[in-house]
């Protein structure tokens, strides 16, 4: 699984209750950006789904559980960038 961080732009409720048209706020220019870190579960054309916690039952090759998804549309998505993990980071010091 690769451990990412995502930067992306969500949607955002401006009108929870009955109001004038005029009174509902115009959208910024940049949307509401949000930021997630977490491992990849599915990339699909469409999506990725993250979680942001895993469980195994020992083997790190072998994880079992996951917590905290998120499907996050790739249309939405305006960086995606890998973060080494400290696994990872062990294991090239051993080479």
């Amino acid at each position: 699984m690769r451990l990412v961080f995502v930067e992306w732009v969500d949607s955002m409720s401006v009108a929870t209750k009955w109001c004038e048209i005029e009174d509902i706020p115009a959208p910024t220019e940049h949307g509401l950006i949000c930021q997630t870190v977490g491992w990849i579960v599915h990339d699909t054309k469409v999506a990725y789904t993250l979680v942001g916690s895993r469980a195994t039952g020992g083997s790190e090759s072998s994880w079992l559980n996951a917590i905290d998804g998120i499907t996050i549309p790739k249309c939405a998505v305006k960086r995606i960038q890998d973060i080494r993990s400290l696994s990872q980071r062990k294991r090239s010091k051993k080479r």
